[in-house]
C-alpha cells in the first residue's frame, strides 16, 4: 500500500481492509516514472487534506526525513536495531539463498559501482566512516565467529531441519510476520517486498 509513514499510521488505525491500492500508470524504466510522479504529486496535489503524500513527487521521501531528524531518535534507532536483528534471526540469504545467487552485475553496473566508490574514498583519501584503520576487539571477533559457524551450519538445510521450518511470512500492508499459525485478521500469507521499477 505504500511505505509512508502517514499511509502507515492509518492503515494500523482503520484497518487494510479500509483502503484501496489502484495502479494508474505503468513505465518501462525508472526515470520515465519518477518525472510523471513529479507532474502529478505538486503543490495542488499536496494541499489536498486527503492526501497521505509528504512531498512533492519525483524523487522519494528521505529528504524529508533526514531534515526533519526523523531517523536520529534513540527511540527510532532502537526500534531499527531491534527490528533488523529479529530480521537477520529469521533470514537466511547464505549460498542459494541470496537474492543475487547465479546472477552477474552488467558492464554498465559494474562501472557505475566502481564510480560511485572512487566518489566515496576520495573524500581526502579518509574512509568517512566504517573499519578503515580500526580493528575488532577479540570479543567482537568471537561472536563474530559464533555468528558465522550458526549460519554455516545451517546452509542446504530444509523443511523442518531448519529453524523456520514449517512457518510461513504473513503480513497486513504495514509490516510482516513468520509464524506457524495464521494471525487471522486482515492478514495475508506472503511477505511485504518493496518493488523496484528498473530499466
Amino acid at each position: 500500500m505504500g511505505s509512508g509513514k502517514i499511509i502507515r499510521q492509518a492503515i494500523e488505525k482503520y484497518g487494510l481492509s479500509n483502503f484501496k491500492k489502484e495502479i494508474l500508470e505503468t513505465f518501462d524504466n525508472y526515470d520515465t516514472m519518477m518525472l510523471r510522479e513529479k507532474q502529478m504529486v505538486d503543490e495542488k496535489f499536496l494541499s489536498n487534506k486527503n492526501v497521505y503524500n509528504l512531498k512533492l513527487g519525483g524523487s522519494g521521501g528521505w529528504d524529508y526525513i533526514n531534515e526533519n531528524k526523523l531517523n536520529q531518535t534513540e527511540e527510532r534507532k532502537n526500534k531499527t536495531s531491534k527490528r533488523m536483528k529479529l530480521w537477520h534471526k529469521n533470514n537466511d540469504f547464505s549460498g542459494e539463498n541470496g537474492l543475487f545467487y547465479g546472477k552477474n552485475h552488467t558492464d554498465e553496473s559494474k562501472k557505475l559501482i566502481s564510480q560511485k566508490k572512487k566518489e566515496f574514498f576520495s573524500n581526502g583519501g579518509e574512509h568517512p566512516k566504517g573499519m578503515l584503520n580500526k580493528v575488532h576487539n577479540e570479543e567482537t571477533k568471537k561472536h563474530m565467529s559464533e555468528i558465522m559457524k550458526i549460519k554455516s551450519s545451517l546452509i542446504g538445510k530444509t523443511g523442518l531441519e531448519h529453524p523456520t521450518g514449517g512457518t510461513k511470512w504473513y503480513n497486513n500492508g504495514v509490516k510482516h510476520l513468520r509464524s506457524d499459525v495464521h494471525p487471522g485478521g486482515d492478514w495475508l500469507e506472503g511477505r511485504i517486498f518493496k518493488k523496484r521499477n528498473r530499466n
